[in-house]
């Protein structure tokens, strides 16, 4: 009988632990850090299956012909509408992480290349996010497309200790290694063949930010 007390009563204070942690987490009890993120220089556009698949070397000469003018179209789309994709997925990210209840403390870090910091800078609170936007733009299984909005980031969050609490890679709308799984993400607009990107820049941007904010609350989902 003095067993099965104790077991009880061991259950209990388990179980109030556990809602404790909900309801801290609830009331922003957790301080994420997040590093200014890192993003590609440039928007992709890329297929999954090329012309140089069945068609070899012309093939390729091909693929980078056409997916060079593409890229092109959605840079100049970019500049019109003067999207900073930096600060809009920055502002996704932190949208999301309060969303979940955390509190996110932005950790100012210069960032030269599209990859993680190999040494973050200091910073307080239970967790620190390192995330780069390797990949943004729009995405077509082969080059008749279509071709719809997508974003791919690569993650690592520290804790406080120095240990690994999250790594990899989430992709929205595409696949990409080591995970072949991706994120559904916004099919709205929705480009041909011939592309088209810069005849409405305002809602070619609209689903890049769309997709943005999709990977930022998929990398949300991932910290434990």
């Amino acid at each position: 009988m003095v067993v099965y007390r104790r077991f009880v009563l061991l259950v209990f204070a388990v179980s109030g632990c556990a809602e404790r942690g909900r309801s801290e987490r609830a009331a922003g009890g957790r301080t994420v850090a997040v590093l200014t993120p890192a993003v590609a220089r440039d928007p992709s556009a890329p297929t999954t299956l090329p012309w140089s698949l069945p068609f070899g070397t012309i093939g390729r000469f091909v693929d980078v012909a056409q997916q060079l003018g593409r890229e092109r179209m959605l840079a100049e789309a970019i500049a019109v509408q003067r999207f900073r994709v930096r600060e809009r997925f920055a502002a996704h990210l932190g949208a999301a992480l309060e969303a979940r209840g955390d509190r996110a403390l932005i950790v100012p870090a210069a960032r030269f290349d599209a990859d993680l910091l190999p040494r973050p800078p200091p910073w307080r609170g239970d967790l620190l996010l390192d995330v780069v936007v390797e990949e943004f733009g729009y995405a077509a299984p082969t080059p008749d497309g279509p071709f719809v909005p997508y974003a791919v980031a690569l993650v690592r969050g520290l804790r406080n200790d120095g240990t690994v609490a999250v790594a990899g890679r989430v992709a929205v709308n595409v696949p990409r290694p080591p995970s072949l799984s991706w994120v559904p993400g916004p099919q709205e607009p929705t480009l041909g063949a011939d592309f088209g990107a810069h005849v409405d820049p305002e809602a070619t941007v609209g689903g890049i930010d769309a997709a943005l904010r999709t990977l930022a609350f998929a990398v949300a989902a991932r910290i434990p």
